[in-house]
């Protein structure tokens, strides 16, 4: 699935630096100890050993032009050892060191037993020793300059990335306002001033995919909607009606009755735009993905339409998809000003973008929605005749006006993608097997296989009644025993809120029991039975983790970021125009929506 991702890599460059910031007191004079060494040695010239009076200080040493990467940053810090060895590649290192290191790749906290002349010098011929003398050797062995690796961790790495990451970074910012979408303050602060993109690791090229792997299981998916929507439709099976039709409305608010029915029987068998979320399992996975989701409103189109242009891939297939979208005419995209909020600025970008292509395109958000008008004949927009509606608002928002646009649609009179329909809901994932009979005559047996492969075992509950369940194995035969199941188990499940309402979408109704405390556990799950929302359990799959050169513009470096991916193919009238990639640190759960993640270009080949 993932091609091979070629790095240019050497070891990092001895320090050139090592310093501290006035205030902290040990590691001033571990400084002033590491200095005399150097003199002893005839090496003071090979090596600064610094006190700055402020990060001001700090920062404008580094902009004079020494890398990051060449520097150890000492700070005082509460603990129970003498010191700390950390490096800026491991995660829970990085986020100890303080903001004045400016992003240097290697850092020793020094603790209060080392409040001696005696001990403070033995910190500083350790120092000398690892940071200097016996730097190179260590790291060309893989080590770290201080020894071996931890268990399934690489050994620090300098890469070296082509000089066109600054032209991709400047050009990444000269599109949409990403930023706009981030939802909370303190995460935006995380990002270099004056940045649009909402991410701080960035990718010199596209990362290389088989594209025949990714259209096995996107046209899977196509047929899985399909036959969802068949069983759906089913009068010939004893029951299937009855059965299936409360499961799938249960947890989706809609007000209109009418519109009910357009949920359950829409004017299409599948999505003709959809984007599943399809996370990588690693290269040694018989199956290299896995699905947690069919979104019904998928968000990012600009994004990776942006992304795309600027990596230079993709565009015959993007001009195929804008084509298509405005074949029927005026293409008018119909944003949520409630729900969909944070995408509008970047849909404001989007409309400009494909009017100056020639393309005939507008947008309208839905705090003012009096420019449309619906009648028998069809949708119109500033008395322009409309042919296609891209839906930018749930199934939970749609009424009044959207309500009329969703009936004109299924009328015929005009164009809606993605439609209003439930191939999107994730208790389908568990119908799948509970349904497993129906699913395996309808699907061939190679569809059949992969979705077998590709969506987790799950199993939908509503109340203590929907007990027994057995999840991949994991039989729980009353409610408390999913209540009270031990931490292990806990930490192998996920539980998603399922339908169309406002806990259902995005990740506000996913809870993962890894590392949660049992009464938070139980909470969640009573409150929301109580609440008659159906929940679906689901067993955590494991994630493979991939090493991608990035550029990261907190410490204007290099770094060979460890990270586990999201493939996010946009399929378009059946076909795969592009994939969005999301590439988190591999110390997470969180798979998307943080700051700390690089966005992925994706090649098909």
């Amino acid at each position: 699935m993932l091609k091979k991702i070629q790095v240019q890599a050497r070891i990092f460059d001895v320090p050139r630096v090592i310093f501290t910031l006035a205030g902290n007191s040990r590691t001033e004079r571990i400084i002033d100890a590491l200095s005399k060494i150097h003199i002893e040695n005839g090496t003071s010239d090979q090596q600064d050993c610094l006190v700055f009076e402020d990060p001001g200080d700090v920062e404008r040493y580094f902009q004079s032009g020494v890398s990051p990467n060449a520097a150890v940053a000492l700070f005082d810090e509460r603990g129970a050892r003498y010191f700390n060895m950390m490096a800026r590649s491991r995660p829970e290192d990085a986020r100890r060191m303080p903001a004045w290191t400016y992003g240097s790749q290697w850092a020793v906290c020094v603790h209060e037993r080392c409040h001696n002349d005696h001990r403070e010098f033995v910190c500083a011929r350790q120092l000398y020793a690892d940071f200097f003398r016996r730097f190179e050797g260590q790291l060309h062995k893989g080590s770290f300059p201080w020894g071996s690796p931890r268990k399934k961790e690489f050994g620090p790495t300098h890469v070296v990335l082509p000089q066109g990451i600054h032209t991709i970074i400047r050009d990444l910012n000269s599109g949409p306002d990403l930023m706009a979408a981030l939802a909370d303050a303190e995460f935006a602060a995380e990002l270099p001033s004056g940045s649009r993109i909402s991410w701080y690791r960035v990718v010199p090229e596209p990362v290389i995919c088989d594209r025949g792997e990714l259209e096995l299981v996107t046209t899977a998916m196509r047929r899985f909607e399909q036959v969802c929507d068949k069983f759906v439709r089913a009068t010939d099976t004893k029951g299937a009606t009855n059965v299936i039709h409360p499961v799938i409305l249960k947890g989706v608010h809609i007000e209109d009755e009418a519109l009910k029915q357009l949920y359950l029987f829409p004017p299409t068998d599948c999505f003709s735009i959809a984007r599943p979320d399809l996370h990588y399992k690693g290269a040694d996975a018989r199956q290299k993905l896995f699905a947690s989701e069919n979104d019904e409103m998928p968000g990012g189109f600009p994004e990776v339409v942006h992304m795309d242009a600027v990596y230079g891939i993709n565009q015959a297939q993007w001009q195929s998809c804008f084509d298509w979208l405005t074949s029927k005419g005026l293409l008018l995209f119909v944003v949520s000003h409630d729900w969909s909020k944070c995408y509008i600025p970047e849909m404001r970008w989007l409309v400009e973008h494909l009017r100056s292509r020639g393309y005939n395109a507008q947008m309208i958000t839905t705090d003012s929605l009096d420019e449309v008008s619906v009648t028998s004949s069809g949708v119109s927009f500033r008395h322009e005749s409309v042919g296609t509606i891209w839906r930018q608002f749930p199934i939970f928002e749609t009424r009044g006006m959207l309500a009329e646009l969703v009936k004109s649609a299924a009328s015929g009179a005009v164009r809606m993608v993605p439609e209003f329909a439930h191939f999107g809901n994730k208790v389908w994932f568990s119908i799948f097997r509970s349904h497993a009979g129906f699913f395996r005559r309808e699907l061939s047996p190679m569809d059949y296989a992969i979705l077998d492969d590709v969506l987790p075992d799950s199993s939908v509950i509503d109340s203590s009644h929907s007990f027994p369940c057995t999840v991949d194995g994991i039989a729980f035969d009353r409610l408390n025993d999913l209540l009270n199941a031990p931490e292990k188990v806990r930490d192998s499940l996920v539980l998603k809120i399922c339908g169309a309402n406002a806990l259902s979408a995005r990740s506000y109704g996913v809870l993962m029991g890894h590392g949660l405390d049992l009464a938070d556990w139980q909470e969640w799950i009573r409150a929301h039975l109580h609440d008659k929302q159906p929940i679906i359990i689901q067993r955590r799959l494991e994630t493979g983790v991939a090493r991608i050169p990035v550029q990261n513009l907190n410490r204007n470096a290099a770094e060979l970021f460890s990270c586990r991916i999201l493939f996010r193919p946009w399929v378009v009238n059946g076909k795969v125009i592009s994939v969005s990639g999301c590439a988190v640190p591999s110390n997470t759960l969180r798979v998307h929506g943080r700051v700390d993640m690089a966005m992925l270009p994706v090649q098909l080949e």
